[in-house]
């Protein structure tokens, strides 16, 4: 009986040891399964990132690309912007120094009428007023001999009268020569000052638009370097 007993001992022995080996052989089979599944989500995962690394950085390039295409469309239509403007500023200036032009022509031409007209009603006067000295002398000639000699120190008081006024006229004529002659440097002083302030607002119209050629440039040399740097990442 105790022998049945151990026969039937190591007859479950025998069982729980075939059924532990299957199951560990089982086992080791999913395991191997399951290790190559996760190799083969691995792949997957790691073939999905390099996909989604390198449509990032497709993305990214076209964005900069974009950015940098929007950018130089930009600086184009401030550069057409600022060329505009200045057609309209030098179109605005050229009219200007017409119109000062003109008014300086017409102001001129006014003030040398102005002067005629007043040269000519003084020499009108001045010629009356001779006219009038010779009726006297004519006069005084014909009246009584008894009067001569009081005529003739009136005749010799108006001929220096005359010859005063002579003086007078010929003086005055020097004196508006003289005028005109100043108008006339004053004119071409003006003129001069004014080119001179042309030239230096020119100039001053110039420097401002090398500068900002400068900048355009320094600005687009900006870009090219930002490009160059996208290029090498």
């Amino acid at each position: 009986m105790a022998r049945r007993s151990t026969e039937k001992l190591r007859d479950l022995e025998e069982v729980a040891q075939e059924r532990a080996r299957s199951l560990l052989q089982r086992a080791s089979a999913l395991r191997m399964e399951q290790e190559e599944e996760l190799k083969a989500m691995s792949k997957i995962i790691l073939n999905a990132k390099c996909h989604a690394i390198r449509d990032a950085q497709i993305l990214e390039k076209q964005l900069i690309q974009r950015e940098l295409d929007a950018e130089e469309r930009r600086l184009d239509q401030m550069m057409e912007v600022e060329r505009q403007k200045s057609i309209q500023r030098q179109e605005e200036l050229d009219q200007k120094r017409r119109e000062e032009r003109i008014r300086g022509r017409r102001h001129i031409v006014e003030q040398m009428e102005k002067n005629q007209e007043e040269r000519s009603l003084l020499a009108e006067q001045r010629e009356q007023e001779k006219e009038q000295m010779l009726g006297c002398m004519e006069q005084l000639q014909e009246e009584d001999l008894r009067d001569m000699e009081r005529r003739h120190q009136q005749k010799l008081k108006m001929q220096a009268e005359i010859k005063r006024i002579n003086d007078e006229n010929q003086k005055q004529k020097a004196e508006l020569l003289a005028q005109e002659k100043l108008a006339d440097q004053m004119v071409m002083e003006f003129t001069k000052k004014k080119m001179a302030r042309e030239a230096e607002f020119e100039a001053e119209q110039e420097r401002i638009r090398r500068e900002k050629e400068k900048e355009i440039t320094r600005l687009r040399a900006m870009q090219e370097k930002a490009q160059d740097y996208q290029a090498e990442q």
